[in-house]
């Protein structure tokens, strides 16, 4: 005997009870996640399981709010793109349960158990598989087409670090530095993008732009990744990759996280001969499309081949 169901007919409360009771075993991911103020947030998710060994891929289905705005795991994977899944047992069940209740998205007294790499924290005792980008997400909000796989932190790093070779200006006034700012301006108009846009050299700022969408959060953001590529000379996305890859963070190097985040978004503006002279930084979007865009500016003023140089979108 066969039984079938017209999905179309059932109610969002009855597909999710026949889901997730004929679908099985399945087990619960336990997700924690950091959001850019460095607050934890643990949710279960019962649309959950592996997919493939190699790539290392697990599928997590992370739905919205009702009025279609992003929870705050989907929140904080886009903004951060690093979270950890903590396989729930039944030493960790009852928790699991409180983290599934309606909360405000700032809970100032969530303490993590354990850390995983110092970077989105695991709950002890728990088995838990620690996800951080570019060896990330392959799908995420909804279906999009890719050309090839998720590049590795390896990869990335090599590619930012042939951008960052490639993207240097014979010479760099003023007036460059203005038609960088407009051009980053002009981009995120188009697209409707709410972005702070910042050009400062080393002596001085010269441009800055708040786009409709940006918060104060977004200064706050462009003057500590600006921070890091002053201090390391680098993109604050390569210093990222590179911290998240050794396992450490800022404070690890001595630096404060209230003034340095190794986050994507702020490039070095390189001169032949001279080195890095200032920074071009842009907050807004997810720190690898704020990278992204950055890298687009200083390819079209240079007239370089961006598909060569462009990282994989965030997804």
């Amino acid at each position: 005997m066969s039984v079938s169901f017209d999905f179309k007919q059932l109610t969002e409360r009855e597909r999710y009870k026949l889901m997730i009771g004929t679908i099985i075993p399945r087990p619960i991911a336990l997700v924690t996640t950091v959001d850019e103020n460095g607050r934890v947030n643990a949710a279960p998710f019962s649309f959950f399981n592996c997919l493939s060994a190699d790539p290392p891929i697990l599928a997590i289905g992370v739905e919205n709010n009702a009025d279609m705005s992003f929870k705050d795991t989907g929140h904080n994977i886009r903004m951060t793109e690093v979270f950890t899944v903590n396989i729930v047992s039944f030493a960790i069940a009852e928790a699991m349960h409180v983290c599934g209740a309606l909360c405000l998205r700032a809970i100032p007294d969530a303490k993590p158990l354990r850390s995983s790499a110092g970077i989105a924290p695991g709950i002890a005792p728990s088995f838990c598989f620690t996800f951080s980008a570019p060896a990330r997400m392959v799908g995420y909000g909804s279906l999009r087409q890719r050309s090839a796989l998720p590049m590795t932190i390896e990869d990335d790093l090599s590619r930012i670090a042939e951008q960052e070779k490639v993207l240097s200006f014979d010479a760099f006034d003023l007036t460059t530095a203005w038609q960088l700012g407009k051009l980053l301006q002009e981009l995120a108009t188009e697209r409707g993008l709410g972005i702070a846009i910042d050009v400062t050299l080393h002596s001085m700022p010269v441009f800055y732009a708040a786009l409709p969408g940006v918060t104060p959060d977004n200064v706050n953001w462009v003057r500590r990744k600006r921070n890091m590529v002053l201090r390391y000379f680098r993109s604050s996305y390569a210093s990222g990759l590179k911290l998240q890859k050794d396992g450490k963070t800022v404070e690890d190097n001595g630096l404060s996280g209230a003034d340095y985040a190794p986050h994507g978004g702020s490039f070095p503006i390189n001169v032949k001969g001279s080195g890095c002279i200032g920074a071009v930084t842009v907050s807004g979007l997810p720190q690898r499309d704020d990278h992204n865009l950055a890298v687009e500016a200083l390819a079209l003023m240079l007239a370089k081949d961006l598909d060569t140089l462009r990282l994989a979108p965030s997804l």
